[in-house]
């Protein structure tokens, strides 16, 4: 889906909706499309029941086709089958800040420079989506 405007310093992107019944996974990634290599500059994969790691939450980036490294920590696993959620990503001069159901969540600080590239959010996985917007 294509994000309007690209994404800024100031932008918010909501997305709402539910893991399905049975969800071993969902992603959420915020890319670049412009150029002939994709980047991801924000990768978000939520982990519920996935090759006997379940309850994570996996940050990352993907530049120039390389993937870096993982981050994992995260204070809490905010995520159940059939329970809503509403995703709120800020984007930050120098990260971005995530909140899960109006409740600080995690960062991920920026490894692309240009966050004006950033043009196109692509959601995938076991969720039924309600709700994605731009402020």
């Amino acid at each position: 889906m294509p994000i309007p405007g690209d994404m800024t310093a100031g932008r918010i992107v909501t997305i709402s909706g539910t893991p399905r019944t049975g969800c071993k996974r969902f992603t959420i990634n915020l890319e670049c499309v412009k150029t002939a290599i994709k980047d991801i500059a924000f990768h978000i994969d939520v982990r519920m029941q996935r090759l006997g790691h379940s309850h994570q939450v996996i940050r990352n980036s993907c530049i120039r086709g390389r993937w870096g490294d993982e981050e994992k920590h995260v204070p809490y696993f905010p995520f159940q089958a059939n329970a809503s959620f509403d995703i709120t990503i800020l984007s930050e001069h120098d990260m971005f800040k995530v909140a899960v159901n109006n409740q600080h969540f995690t960062e991920f600080y920026h490894r692309m420079l240009k966050l004006d590239r950033i043009n196109v959010i692509n959601i995938s996985g076991d969720v039924q989506l309600t709700k994605i917007s731009f402020q």
